[in-house]
């Protein structure tokens, strides 16, 4: 078994300039929508808001694309990037209910504020993993744009629906007023925001236009009818040695001394003190 280099190579530029052209033409349209609100206090017309939809959701799929591509491109990511690209379908789906379904606003406020409040922090934290996701490939497509545009909406949005219910409960004019101006500026930050991330894919166009990843592959290797000797290698034993301990001989264990008889040459034991041949003592 062995490992080779599989370079993979994804084309990614034509995802990126659908991206750029629908985050530009997004961007377009909310600030002409933003400007004519303060000047002549009219929404734009339909066919204008159907186009930002449009533009606003082919942007937003055009980088589902490009998350699963850079899925298909680095498998070690792929878990992480799936996540990521379900997030940011469930804050498409939400967008729509946000935006089509109006009457929500009739319930409970508080019901409506918790609403808001959940699809603020659901939206960031997508956005903010979109952009970490997009940063896989290096040099990657990511940019801040996505991330500030993700919080803006919990940190100028909600403070201004706050406000809103705050100075129609108090009949508060100065809070009102307020709130529509900070709904303004959420407009237009949001506009900043998709004019940065469109021109940033146009630049990553001329850039970066293709994602380049190497994998290994396993290979296993065949015999084809010529036999091999495959050297084995003796594993490493533990042999014991165990001491051995000399035994002690019988003269050692028995210690037996003898001594002759001087007058016949007898043997005379330890314990006997005569010669039992001849009587002799012993010397």
């Amino acid at each position: 078994m062995s490992f080779a280099d599989v370079k993979k190579k994804l084309l990614v530029s034509p995802y990126l300039g659908i991206g750029a052209a629908s985050f530009l033409g997004a961007a377009g349209i909310i600030i002409h929508a933003a400007i004519n609100s303060i000047s002549t206090e009219l929404q734009i017309g339909f066919v204008e808001n159907i186009i930002g939809s449009i533009c606003f959701f082919i942007g937003f799929a055009s980088i589902i694309v490009i998350l699963v591509l850079i899925a298909i491109a680095f498998e070690k990511k792929r878990q992480e990037t799936v996540a990521t690209i379900i997030l940011l379908s469930i804050f498409i789906i939400l967008e729509i209910a946000r935006s089509h379904y109006t009457s929500l606003g009739s319930s409970s406020p508080f019901i409506y504020i918790g609403l808001i409040i959940f699809y603020g922090v659901l939206r960031g934290i997508a956005l903010q993993r979109t952009n970490k996701a997009l940063k896989i490939p290096f040099p990657g497509y990511g940019t801040k744009a996505f991330s500030a545009y993700g919080w803006s909406y919990i940190v100028i949005g909600t403070l201004s629906i706050i406000l809103t219910f705050l100075g129609a409960m108090f009949y508060s004019m100065g809070l009102l007023l307020f709130a529509s101006w900070l709904l303004t500026f959420l407009y237009f930050f949001q506009a900043i925001c998709y004019l940065v991330i469109g021109f940033r894919f146009i630049q990553y166009i001329l850039a970066n236009p293709v994602i380049s990843a190497t994998a290994l592959k396993r290979t296993s290797t065949t015999t084809t009818g010529v036999s091999t000797t495959i050297p084995i290698t003796a594993q490493p034993q533990d042999y014991y040695h165990q001491e051995v301990i000399p035994q002690a001989t019988v003269n050692d264990e028995f210690e037996i001394a003898e001594e002759y008889c001087s007058n016949c040459g007898a043997t005379i034991t330890r314990d006997n003190q005569v010669c039992e041949i001849c009587g002799e003592a012993r010397k």
